[in-house]
């Protein structure tokens, strides 16, 4: 999400200037001539022939975060109920804004309904302004709009204040561009993920076709693995320098960067005396969390050289007997992580001793299979990465 608000948000400066209202250019327009400010009010709660009626009728508390259309509310009220306070009913495609309790809220009604007085809601004249484009404009200010609170006792934002606040104003044509990209960016992240989640699945299944229901010589990891084993051991820490991997690094198939931590030169050369992993090595975490496993990758950050932290055991597959790919995933499918759960222990942190993890079996096919597999699974991330370029042209 924050990455294709970044991309909606860039957009944004390149059509139509500043995102920032703050500026209040004199040539921007005041929110009064786009449309009309409204509040609303409650009625009276301790009677009961205004309440559970089937008029909606909202408080600022609904309104969440990214949630663009309101369509249902928690509570409802009665035509007696409207009357009673002389309530106005906000058409659908009313940009609702809190005022007070927190300020600056955004949603759109996505069906006619009431409020209480804990908003400033703008009734948009769609002949001037889309209430997509002013309830994107207003969402991206909630710090601006907080500034322009009143109050001793907590602060709200009245409806003149409201009223005067100017916006960027472009035509049509190009407001209700940008409400597409808008649209899309989020649609096209979500794409992305799906994608991500399918070509992983389809590994698996791959994984699990080729060796899953056959029989082949099972062997320990002891047997098929050099074994480098840091726990326990937490080097110094610096702010530049070689990277240190950590168990935070380490997701299932995934090695991702954040968070960054490093070592002296100094210290990786006093630290680093159990042995040396290598890139295309298989990390496995031995707590917190238990099971996490993933291929040391092929990239700049890791050289010259890198560091393994605690919590962190460093798998090295002997040559022309285990491929690292195979290795990766046979850690990784549900019968070994089952028997890998069944030697664990610890109550507050769940982990394995290094001498159970050693003894645990897993299937040996014949190296030339193990081969074909890895190809097939670089041949698949090599898919993937042209579809998350060909995204990337999209937006």
């Amino acid at each position: 999400m924050s990455e294709s608000k970044s991309l909606v948000k860039s957009i944004f400066n390149e059509m139509f200037g500043s995102l920032d209202l703050s500026y209040q250019h004199q040539n921007w327009i005041s929110i009064k001539s786009i449309g009309e400010v409204v509040s609303g009010s409650t009625p009276k709660t301790n009677n009961n022939q205004y309440w559970n009626g089937n008029l909606l009728w909202i408080t600022p508390a609904e309104i969440k975060h990214n949630i663009v259309f309101i369509f249902d509310t928690q509570r409802k009220i009665t035509n007696a109920g409207v009357q009673s306070c002389s309530l106005r009913m906000l058409p659908a495609r009313t940009v609702l804004l809190t005022s007070r309790a927190p300020i600056g809220k955004v949603a759109i009604a996505g069906k006619p309904l009431y409020c209480n007085q804990g908003f400033k809601n703008i009734i948009c004249d769609e002949s001037k302004v889309y209430p997509e484009y002013l309830y994107f404009l207003l969402s991206e200010n909630a710090y601006y709009l907080n500034s322009l609170g009143r109050g001793a006792t907590f602060k709200e934002i009245s409806k003149q204040i409201v009223e005067n606040i100017k916006i960027p104003l472009p035509n049509l044509a190009n407001q209700n561009l940008f409400v597409l990209i808008e649209k899309h960016a989020d649609k096209l992240k979500l794409i992305a993920q799906q994608i991500h989640k399918k070509i992983e699945c389809f590994k698996k299944s791959i994984f699990n076709e080729m060796f899953g229901d056959r029989n082949f010589n099972c062997y320990t990891l002891e047997q098929v693995c050099t074994f480098i084993d840091y726990r326990g051991k937490t080097p110094e820490k610096s702010n530049s320098g070689y990277r240190l991997i950590t168990a935070k690094n380490i997701k299932n198939n995934h090695f991702v960067s954040e968070p960054q931590e490093f070592i002296l030169p100094e210290t990786y050369k006093e630290f680093m005396q159990r042995g040396y992993p290598k890139i295309g090595d298989i990390l496995f975490t031995t707590e917190a969390p238990l099971g996490n496993v993933c291929k040391i990758p092929d990239i700049p950050e890791l050289k010259p050289k890198f560091g393994v932290g605690q919590r962190i055991v460093t798998l090295q597959p002997y040559n022309n007997l285990l491929d690292p790919t195979f290795l990766e995933y046979v850690l990784l499918s549900k019968k070994f992580q089952a028997k890998l759960f069944q030697k664990k222990s610890g109550s507050t942190v769940i982990g394995i001793r290094s001498k159970l993890l050693k003894q645990l079996t897993i299937p040996v096919p014949e190296y030339r299979q193990q081969l074909i597999f890895t190809n097939i699974v670089n041949q698949i991330d090599k898919l993937k990465a042209n579809i998350e370029q060909i995204l990337k042209i999209l937006e």
